[in-house]
């Protein structure tokens, strides 16, 4: 989803609110945009839930769909 108004956003941070941890790292490592984001399983692995979903949430609102 590329979020174009706040109502698109809070409907995102919704549906990122509800993943788990592997969820979220999945979701991160198989991100598909125009721009890839290049982070390894172990750096992952590494950051707080928080800091995942503050990733996913940047890459599902500002990269457009491939």
């Amino acid at each position: 989803m590329w979020c174009q108004n706040r109502t698109q956003i809070d409907e995102l941070a919704a549906e990122i609110a509800l993943y788990d941890r592997a969820g979220l790292i999945h979701r991160i490592l198989h991100f598909s945009s125009r721009t890839s984001l290049d982070f390894t399983n172990t750096y992952l692995d590494e950051l707080p839930t928080d800091r995942l979903r503050h990733i996913l949430m940047c890459a599902m609102s500002y990269l457009p769909p491939k």
